[in-house]
């Protein structure tokens, strides 16, 4: 059954006029008045502008909630989920209705709209009531007695009420925000003065999804190697190409939390972005694979013994057999390599003075240092230029110019689309162009 407040008990007003007597307030079925307060039935309330709805005709018909539960209040009002309440049974919320009565209503005035929020000019204020005051006359024996009343008016010192505030508020507009704690505590002390007393809720930024590395292993290590006997070489690196092992776990995806949206001061919403999310799967390249631990992690890898990869256009990780290098070979970028693996493919400049040593090796750019192997091949796909290739046990192919270089492989096949001012050793040299060149090998 609809609940009814009949208001001939006081006289509540509605924007300062009289309240029509002849039409009791009803409320919905999901609020409940009961002899130990004002109840909201969770279970009940189809959703939260259903409760919205029925505050603001409460408001509107000049009541207002005494002894009231703000917090709780807006819960319903704005953040509340029908399909999923925190509570099933009857929930306070207020002690009980009572109308705002016009004589009161008068009393709040002192609203200010500032860039922070919304201020309130608190003073000392005065209540003018008419009472009926007995009028006294004496009768025949001489004894005072009340002869009849009459009308008088008092003025006394009165105070806001929270309550109050909270419907006067929403007559206003400010429907959210207010600072319950700040403005009881101006009440309870009788301060007087300009006070912030309601902000909107400023929205949180979610969080988007992430990695974390799962090992130091995946880091180069860019300080000067060290050398027996405590000396370092100020010409290479520590660890340049890291070797991962297998079942090593590289990475772990941090997933993405949503945001908070926040809420104006008329109860409108502020919304956030999406966060961004991800397939962890997309960075997963070869030689590594997407698993999932016992605490429900994405991990990322690796599934075999090789050398880290990074692709800068992908951010793929991968294990691979050979070592690729993108950024050359400069003091700045490597310094000189000695390489353990036994393919290494380099597309960026070798600089000169930078010493490259490793096997199989295969260079996309132009090289002006020295490139060594140890064993298998070397492939230069550009020029050679003033600087030198050796290879101590296989073949070398210079696909461009070599110039002002040394080209050694006296153990195995040299061959060169062309070649100027250069030294070629080898046990065969196939050289398509030369011109002022020193060649040694058993053929031609």
């Amino acid at each position: 059954m609809p609940n009814t407040i009949d208001p001939t008990i006081n006289q509540p007003v509605e924007s300062g006029r009289p309240f029509d007597r002849s039409q009791p307030l009803t409320l919905p079925h999901f609020l409940q008045i009961r002899s130990d307060g004002f109840f909201v039935l969770p279970d009940a309330v189809g959703s939260a502008s259903d409760f919205r709805q029925a505050i603001d005709h409460l408001f509107s018909a000049g009541y207002y909630l005494y002894g009231l539960d703000y917090d709780l209040l807006c819960h319903y009002l704005y953040d509340f989920d029908p399909a999923h309440p925190a509570v099933t049974q009857p929930h306070y919320i207020a002690q009980c209705i009572l109308p705002f009565l016009a004589e009161r209503q008068v009393l709040y005035r002192g609203l200010i709209r500032a860039e922070a929020g919304i201020e309130y000019l608190f003073e000392q204020l005065y209540l003018t009531q008419t009472v009926e005051v007995p009028v006294y006359g004496r009768d025949a024996s001489g004894q005072a007695i009340v002869v009849g009343r009459r009308e008088e008016i008092q003025t006394i010192v009165t105070q806001l009420e929270f309550d109050e505030l909270v419907a006067f508020m929403w007559q206003q507009g400010v429907r959210f925000g207010l600072h319950q704690a700040v403005i009881k505590n101006i009440l309870a002390q009788h301060k007087t003065g300009r006070f912030l007393i309601a902000t909107p809720r400023a929205p949180v930024p979610g969080v988007d999804a992430g990695v974390q590395e799962q090992t130091a292993e995946i880091h180069r290590d860019d300080h000067p190697r060290k050398l027996a006997g405590g000396r370092v070489d100020l010409t290479q690196f520590q660890n340049r190409y890291p070797q991962i092992k297998a079942r090593t776990v590289l990475l772990m995806k941090t997933p993405c939390r949503p945001g908070r949206p926040g809420r104006t001061l008329s109860g409108g919403i502020i919304h956030v972005p999406e966060p961004f999310d991800f397939d962890l799967g997309t960075l997963a390249g070869s030689g590594t694979e997407v698993q999932i631990d016992k605490e429900g992690h994405e991990l990322i890898v690796a599934i075999r013994d090789g050398f880290l990869n990074i692709d800068g256009e992908t951010n793929q990780i991968s294990i691979v057999d050979k070592i690729i290098g993108h950024e050359g070979v400069s003091v700045r970028t490597t310094g000189d390599l000695a390489l353990q693996g036994d393919e290494y493919e380099e597309h960026g400049e070798v600089q000169e003075r930078r010493t490259v040593t490793g096997k199989n090796l295969t260079m996309l750019n132009n090289v002006y240092g020295t490139v060594r192997s140890t064993g298998g091949r070397i492939l230069l796909k550009q020029n050679l230029v003033g600087g030198a290739a050796h290879n101590d046990a296989g073949p070398i192919s210079v696909e461009g110019l070599v110039s002002n270089a040394q080209v050694r492989a006296e153990q195995g096949e040299v061959t060169i689309a062309r070649a100027e001012n250069a030294i070629v050793i080898g046990q065969r040299v196939n050289i398509v162009e030369a011109k002022s060149c020193t060649i040694l090998a058993d053929e031609v």
